[in-house]
């Protein structure tokens, strides 16, 4: 696989600080210019989110247009775990952790006398263990938003 072709397909090669840039323009719905993200992201100058954009942009992760500077659809892989819900980039796992809780507390309503405790004990555990991966994931993307 050529380095390129690998450089796509993970996210890892982008700095903290350019991840930020790509993170905001993904969040926002429409171009965003550069002197925009520069007050947003609050760099010091416009050379430096310009930077950042040329390097998005030679990866493809960007699209230069007459308005400012959108991400393109394509997401790389480990953006692809996030989900943007309400302008929140939020890992897919917790919705679905959200989703199953609530199954779940239903379940216990609606069954109170006859519980079934080896399906409780099942559930139970599955479900933290999305909340822990989901909260995990979170705490890391916010770790990065903040640098």
């Amino acid at each position: 696989m050529s380095r390129n072709k690998a450089r796509k397909n993970n996210i890892g090669f982008l700095g903290p600080s350019t991840l930020r840039v790509y993170i905001e323009l993904i969040k926002s719905d429409r171009p965003l210019g550069v002197r925009e993200l520069q007050r947003k992201l609050k760099f010091k100058s416009p050379s430096t989110v310009k930077y950042h954009l040329d390097r998005l942009e030679l990866y493809g992760l960007v699209q230069k247009t007459s308005e400012g500077y959108i991400a393109k659809s394509e997401k790389p892989s480990i953006l692809s775990t996030y989900v943007s819900i309400l302008g929140f980039i939020v890992p897919r796992i917790l919705p679905f952790a959200v989703g199953l809780t609530v199954a779940l507390i239903v379940y216990i309503i609606i069954s109170y006398p006859i519980i079934d405790y080896g399906l409780l004990i099942l559930a139970t555990i599955s479900i933290l263990v999305l909340w822990v991966e989901g909260i995990r994931m979170y705490r890391w993307l916010k770790k990065i938003l903040k640098v």
